[in-house]
């Protein structure tokens, strides 16, 4: 699914090679999906020489705007850096989403618990750091104390 726009776009350039000037404009506007760029940014390192060692073959021929190599590789970091930007915001700024009871609220499980004095969990970090063998606790961030009853489900 992700290849069909290219593909489309490779047997347009095959079908029309007159239009091939009014295609790589439309391209170069399809460049803002990042798959879409990495396939035209190979496709053209491709397109450059059929032949595998081709002596004729510059840098100029790869770097040069008509292959958009470069051009493909500056919209993916673009794109990409403004995708990460978004979500980075979108993460950073949204409220908890937590609610709790005003029964859980007066029992103090609204307070971080400091796992740092438990005995156990000191234990099994001192034993994951001496060695990289499986799943090893590290870094335990919360701790939840939950008391059950009879209204709750666990």
């Amino acid at each position: 699914g992700v290849s069909l726009p290219y593909t489309a776009w490779s047997m347009l350039v095959q079908f029309f090679p007159q239009e091939r000037e009014l295609l790589d404009i439309l391209s170069d506007i399809f460049c803002i999906v990042p798959p879409f760029a990495f396939q035209r940014g190979f496709g053209g390192l491709l397109e450059v020489s059929a032949e595998f060692n081709d002596n004729s073959i510059g840098w100029n021929d790869v770097w040069g705007f008509r292959s958009r190599v470069w051009y493909t590789i500056l919209l993916m970091f673009a794109i990409g850096s403004l995708e990460w930007f978004y979500l980075y915001r979108l993460t950073s700024t949204r409220p908890a989403k937590t609610k709790l009871s005003k029964e859980e609220t007066a029992e103090g499980y609204s307070q971080p618990v400091d796992a740092s004095r438990d005995v156990d969990i000191s234990a099994e970090r001192e034993r994951s750091l001496e060695n990289d063998e499986g799943i090893n606790a590290r870094e335990l961030v919360k701790v939840f104390h939950v008391k059950a009853s009879d209204n709750k489900k666990l």
